[in-house]
């Protein structure tokens, strides 16, 4: 190779190496708007704290989470969210568990109260996943102990990892693993693709075995679609039991 291509090839290397590609761009979009939408999740069991992570998916409130950590607020239904945790404008708010499913360990929570501007995710679809594949994971690994200080909230951690099995039944998908750094208090987070599209929700792993797994977002797209009908059947006397009442399902 000449002197002239060598000083050429030089030249384009370093125009590249000055201006990064596009999508960098569009990465750290996708990440900044997984942070904004991710949520500590708190609840206080007797006289223990115990945490969890969440997500938004509805700007008008509405967070999923698994089961086991809304299962947290089981005596009364309710949990607190910390939106935007560690940052300047952190804020908490009330919410309730609105409907759960321990078979998928999924749980939808809704905002009481008045609702702030919230940032949501798009829910996207396992289709097109495959095995080595790069996901960005968002979540609140150990809950407030990564906090700077003993009375203030730690900011959402950010884990990017790869697929390393798309966990079947039957042709079914019922995990996706992942070597993402995930731990306990990860537990609900949501799991993005490339484009920024929630494909998995965050749901267990092995300590030490760098083994995570993320219930596939097929299972969240069927828990909404698939109705929840709720029947409080009202008290008759028994000297009235031949009238008409009327019955009203939600």
């Amino acid at each position: 190779m000449s002197r002239a291509i060598f000083h050429a090839m030089a030249a384009i290397t370093a125009m590249f190496a000055t201006f990064p590609p596009a999508y960098a761009d569009d990465a750290a979009a996708i990440v900044k708007r997984g942070q904004s939408a991710t949520a500590l999740v708190q609840a206080t069991v007797g006289m223990k704290r115990v945490s969890g992570t969440a997500f938004c998916i509805d700007p008008a409130g509405y967070f999923v989470t698994n089961d086991h950590v809304a299962s947290f607020g089981a005596s009364d239904g309710k949990v607190t969210l910390v939106l935007n945790s560690g940052e300047k404008d952190q804020s908490s708010v009330d919410a309730t568990v609105l409907r759960s499913d321990k078979d998928s360990d999924l749980a939808i929570l809704k905002i009481t109260g008045k609702t702030p501007a919230l940032t949501a995710l798009e829910l996207g679809t396992t289709d097109e996943l495959v095995e080595t594949q790069t996901l960005t994971a968002f979540g609140y690994p150990f809950g407030a102990a990564l906090s700077e200080t003993s009375d203030e909230l730690p900011a959402v951690s950010v884990s990017v990892g790869r697929i390393t099995s798309l966990r079947k039944l039957k042709g079914v998908l019922q995990h996706v693993q992942l070597d993402a750094s995930l731990n306990p208090g990860n537990s609900g987070g949501p799991v993005l693709d490339s484009t920024g599209k929630v494909v998995g929700i965050v749901q267990s792993g092995v300590p030490g075995a760098a083994l995570n797994f993320a219930i596939p977002v097929s299972r969240l797209t069927t828990l909404l679609e698939r109705p929840d009908i709720s029947f409080t059947p009202p008290a008759i006397l028994f000297a009235r039991r031949s009238e008409q009442v009327e019955f009203v399902i939600n």
